[in-house]
């Protein structure tokens, strides 16, 4: 039997870690269907938000206890001490006192605590969207510099066959002193342009194993897939401002937040009203003699500055009411500009895009590599190659950065209009 249960543990521990690494894995090659599940899942912002919503299950649970608080129970133990009473028994009392509430505090103090816990989680949702919609940028900037790379391996491969022939030409007096320094500035250029490339991929790379919750250190995460936006809703911009302000997470915490204050300065106002106790008492204080009652007491109120009148505090809670109020006006002011400026950012990346024809693009870079190996064949003249592989040289990369440009627009079009980014870069 225990030999099963130790076999049982080991198979048990070698899932798990078969699990973590499969885990690791996906978070190492991220696709679009899961850069944002890792993001999600190792984001520190997200899981400090969720600890605020804990914490706020926790404030909720506190106020909706009943009683204001716990019962008092008071005992003394005594023997007289006049001399007629020396010989006396024993003197002694017993007090149990509760307080209560009459003005309904607990009442306030549920909702106040209820509208932190829903402005707590509109946080929750603000964060999750923000870290989806880095990560998806990140991803997609991954995806750019790795194809920028990919062209850039023509330019090295360009650079060497230019060095090649104004060195082959030169040692047999062919080419001119100035196509030489051509070629050698020319060549510089493209090695300068190829190791830009390699340091925009590296970069981006740290950005995204950072953002999916791995170790640069140690292995750096890889975007695979393709330059394709995000699937964002096509409707006229009024429309798409007023689902934007319906969904709005930062609009919706702030609303949260008044409602809150609100709350607290009721608990404040309600508690100006006296809380009553009611006691019952048992005691011996006579020889022979016993007394049993119950009895009731108020505080007495006093006027401020003598007394406690809270006025203070509500007017504090009542200021900061407004103040929520006026900064949920102001995100909505600034939800409809960023909804318009994304929806024209959007437009315009998308014409840029389509100035691109893919076919095109496909047939430069073949050619960029086929002037390459013409150029070290010096079946090419120089100054034809230099006129010709530029011209492909800014149509392959600008047609990467239009590609980037448009996915990114998609992003911030999608995280200002409320579309879920969790699995919508499909």
């Amino acid at each position: 039997m225990n030999r099963w249960v130790l076999f049982a543990k080991v198979a048990g521990f070698a899932a798990s870690v078969a699990l973590a690494r499969e885990a690791r894995a996906q978070c190492t090659d991220v696709t679009r269907e899961t850069v944002v599940a890792c993001a999600l899942a190792r984001s520190m912002t997200v899981r400090a938000e969720e600890r605020g919503v804990r914490a706020g299950e926790g404030r909720r649970e506190a106020a909706s206890v009943v009683l204001p608080s716990n019962p008092s129970l008071s005992l003394t133990l005594g023997t007289p001490t006049d001399l007629p009473m020396r010989q006396a028994n024993t003197l002694y009392s017993a007090t149990l006192s509760q307080e209560l509430e009459i003005a309904g505090q607990r009442g306030a103090r549920v909702e106040q605590a209820e509208a932190q816990q829903s402005a707590q989680r509109h946080r929750l949702v603000a964060a999750r969207r923000d870290v989806a919609a880095a990560a998806l940028s990140a991803y997609f900037d991954q995806l750019a510099a790795v194809e920028g790379e990919r062209i850039a391996e023509q330019l090295t491969k360009l650079a060497r066959a230019l060095k090649g022939y104004a060195s082959a030409r030169a040692q047999i007096g062919l080419a001119a002193p100035v196509d030489a320094v051509l070629a050698e500035s020319e060549a510089t250029q493209l090695t300068t342009l190829a190791l830009e490339a390699e340091q925009r991929r590296v970069e981006t790379a740290t950005l995204l194993t950072m953002l999916v919750g791995g170790d640069p250190a140690s292995q750096r995460a890889r975007a695979m897939g393709s330059l394709t936006p995000v699937a964002v809703r096509e409707a006229p911009t009024a429309a798409l401002t007023a689902t934007a302000l319906a969904g709005k997470p930062e609009i919706a915490a702030a609303v949260a937040e008044r409602r809150a204050e609100e709350a607290r300065a009721r608990v404040l106002r309600r508690m100006r009203i006296p809380n009553p106790t009611v006691s019952i008492f048992l005691r011996r204080d006579w020889p022979e003699e016993r007394g049993f009652g119950v009895g009731l007491s108020f505080p007495i109120p006093l006027p401020s500055p003598v007394g406690r009148t809270n006025a203070g505090e509500i007017a504090e809670a009542n200021a900061l009411a407004e103040r929520a109020e006026a900064g949920a006006e102001q995100l909505r002011r600034e939800t409809a500009v960023q909804v318009v400026q994304a929806v024209e950012a959007f437009s315009r990346r998308k014409r840029a895009a389509e100035q691109f024809d893919p076919e095109a693009v496909r047939k430069a870079e073949i050619a960029l590599g086929a002037i390459a190996d013409e150029v070290a064949a010096q079946k090419l003249a120089l100054r034809d190659a230099l006129i010709m592989q530029r011209s492909l040289i800014d149509l392959l990369f600008g047609s990467v950065e239009a590609r980037r440009k448009l996915c990114l627009a998609s992003v911030e079009l999608a995280r200002v209009t409320g579309v879920a980014l969790e699995g919508s870069a499909r």
